[in-house]
């Protein structure tokens, strides 16, 4: 029965979080300065961060990015991996892979000016997505340590419209940005070996699409940008339904599935930049403040209706909500840009990580560098970041999950951190 229920949930897709732009970059001209606003270049892929930016342009302007993230976390060995609350064989010790796989993105950014009943409107799109699929969906382990915020994070096809318009000194825009929510039903005639007939089954699933509501404002004079967005945040859930039995002997089931499949925190951005006046050189600062209220462990949650017993739930999340900081530097030689940025980024979990769960996570310090080379209204950039995971140890307290006398999960502890590498090469013109 367990193997049954093993091969029908592994059919669901499970795990989604916060889009890629918040996590890793918005593409190689911003990436270069520390994941921020740059509304001094000729890429338009500031959009994203801040979608008044795209009034400063009065015609067409496209970038296109491609960029490899690869994940270097530290080994976990030689703890508990089973335990009496999980297994009945007892105590096991052995290793964690966390050898997450790479991901390989493309970024598209545009704007279009547009003139509607005698005014200046602006159309901006920021799209992201994985290269050769739209999405792919790993919840990870359930018990073992587990670096939630990276596994399926940002796996996905994800995207940012938005329209605004400019008055003075001051600009406006309104957008959204884009998920969807998945709903299944699975319906099963199991047939366990030495019965003479095949196993059959039904499934139909529903995707939604949701949105989250954006509102930028910039405000430009001389060498000054000062740039505001709030983002509605969005939760989503996957859920699902199997129900059936097996025959020989007959064992009905009936299981209903949870996990949380998309995370957007609600979330409000300010940004300050600054340019010399004779274009040479620009600063940037930006700070970021997230919600995480309401985040839950990606893991799959399995609810008993008949037979089967529910899913064990002994983790408890504190959260906390997050300030994310950076701080840029571009400076222009002859046709040439060269960047630099550095960057902070809390951890949304508020915990040391003794207690029953796998989720684990950390704070990062981010290092970035860039060169961009303009030809006339082309620009090719290439950029590179580097996040470090701040090392924290952590030590498991005695006690098995369940309360019984022995060790969790994970015991007797292991040190979160490692590395993780982001190389982004890009092109963008404007018409």
């Amino acid at each position: 029965m367990r193997k049954i229920s093993i091969f029908i949930f592994a059919l669901i897709p499970l795990q989604l979080f916060a889009n890629f732009g918040d996590s890793i970059s918005g593409g190689p001209g911003t990436m270069g300065v520390g994941n921020q606003a740059n509304p001094y270049n000729l890429s338009p892929e500031s959009h994203f961060y801040h979608p008044a930016l795209a009034t400063q342009y009065s015609s067409p302007a496209i970038s296109l990015s491609a960029s490899s993230t690869e994940f270097k976390f530290n080994s976990i060995n030689d703890i508990v991996i089973q335990n009496d609350t999980n297994s009945q064989s007892g105590e096991k010790t052995g290793s964690v892979s966390n050898d997450y796989e790479r991901i390989s993105m493309g970024q598209i950014h545009g704007v279009i000016p547009l003139n509607y009943k005698n005014k200046d409107l602006v159309v901006g799109v920021s799209l992201f997505t994985p290269l050769l699929y739209l999405a792919k969906f790993d919840s990870g382990s359930t018990e073992l340590p587990e670096y939630v915020m990276y596994r399926s994070r940002v796996r996905r096809l994800d995207g940012l419209v938005s329209i605004g318009t400019k008055i003075d000194h001051i600009s406006y825009a309104i957008g959204s940005r884009f998920g969807f929510k998945l709903e299944a039903d699975i319906e099963a005639n199991a047939s366990l070996n030495g019965t003479s007939f095949g196993s059959s089954g039904r499934a139909k699933a529903n995707i939604f699409p949701k949105v989250g509501l954006v509102g930028s404002v910039n405000f430009k004079k001389d060498a000054h940008n000062f740039s505001a967005t709030i983002l509605q945040g969005m939760e989503m859930t996957a859920e699902a339904t199997v129900t059936g039995q097996t025959t020989d002997p007959r064992i009905i089931f009936d299981l209903a599935s949870s996990s949380l499949a998309f995370f957007e925190p609600h979330q409000i951005r300010f940004s300050y930049g600054w340019q010399s006046s004779e274009k040479l050189f620009s600063a940037f600062v930006s700070a970021s403040y997230m919600l995480w209220d309401g985040f839950q462990a990606p893991k799959l949650k399995l609810t008993q209706e008949a037979s089967v017993l529910s899913s064990n739930n002994y983790e408890v999340i504190n959260t906390r909500n997050t300030i994310n900081t950076s701080i840029g530097f571009m400076i222009k030689l002859a046709s040439f840009d060269i960047l630099s940025g550095l960057s902070f980024y809390q951890s949304p979990f508020d915990s040391e990580f003794s207690g029953a769960g796998n989720t684990i996570d950390t704070d990062i310090n981010s290092y970035h560098l860039g060169l961009a080379k303009s030809f006339g209204n082309l620009s090719i950039c290439s950029s590179v970041q580097l996040k470090k995971l701040k090392e924290v140890n952590v030590l498991k307290t005695s006690g098995q999950e369940n309360g019984s006398a022995g060790r969790k999960i994970g015991a007797p502890g292991f040190t979160i951190g490692g590395d993780i590498l982001n190389i982004n090469l890009g092109v963008s013109y404007q018409f």
